[in-house]
């Protein structure tokens, strides 16, 4: 259980603030859980939504969730789970080799990740997904990092893209960028139990803002 914090600004935020003007503050409310539920574990349930700024165009539009479930698989006495929760149900962007038409983006686009798990006694980080950096160049970067404690680990992933059309020509590129860190991101987060807490164990708590 815990709390997610999104913030959107420019071509993003005003997009939502669009979604506000056809409807009302429950339907944004609906639109926004149904977003977020797509990107999360279908294990994890969005409890509540809370919505600032979506009428204050100098201020980032912010989301406050509420979300509680379970998190990754057990494996014997590991605990499997992805480090960027965000991208739970992520598929790849490009699977096909071949693309005769240009890729067109809506806008350019920077997304910033940083999620805190805290779990419960009687786990241990095993392994981690090492550091990783990856770039198109003049065109888009991406890095991610996990960092552990005794008691939780937290993730801290950056992704840029700044074009908006991509011609059929630059298409190998593109889809070899996307498909290094799309890989990277499906990556786990190795947690390792002692006997009597894999046989009573219950949900990791977590906290992410973006």
């Amino acid at each position: 259980s815990g709390k997610i914090d999104l913030s959107y600004i420019g071509a993003a935020a005003l997009r939502w603030r669009q979604v506000a003007l056809r409807g009302d503050e429950e339907s944004l409310k609906h639109d926004l859980r149904s977003t977020l539920e797509e990107m999360l574990p279908k294990t994890v349930e969005v409890k509540t939504v809370a919505v600032a700024n979506a009428e204050d165009y100098e201020k980032p539009l912010t989301v406050s969730y509420t979300v509680a479930g379970t998190l990754g698989s057990w494996t014997g006495k590991r605990l499997m789970v992805v480090p960027d929760l965000f991208l739970a149900e992520a598929k790849a962007t490009f699977p096909h080799e071949k693309r005769q038409a240009a890729v067109y983006f809506s806008y350019p686009r920077m997304v910033q990740d940083a999620l805190r798990i805290n779990f419960p006694k009687g786990f241990a980080v095993e392994a981690t997904p090492a550091t990783a950096k990856f770039d198109l160049p003049k065109t888009a970067m991406y890095n991610m990092s996990v960092e552990s404690t005794p008691t939780s680990f937290t993730t801290r992933r950056n992704f840029a893209f700044g074009e908006i059309v991509v011609l059929p020509a630059e298409y190998s590129q593109l889809r070899s960028f996307y498909s290094q860190f799309e890989a990277n991101d499906q990556q786990s987060v190795v947690l390792k139990s002692a006997p009597a807490a894999a046989a009573s164990a219950t949900t990791p708590g977590g906290n992410g803002g973006n």
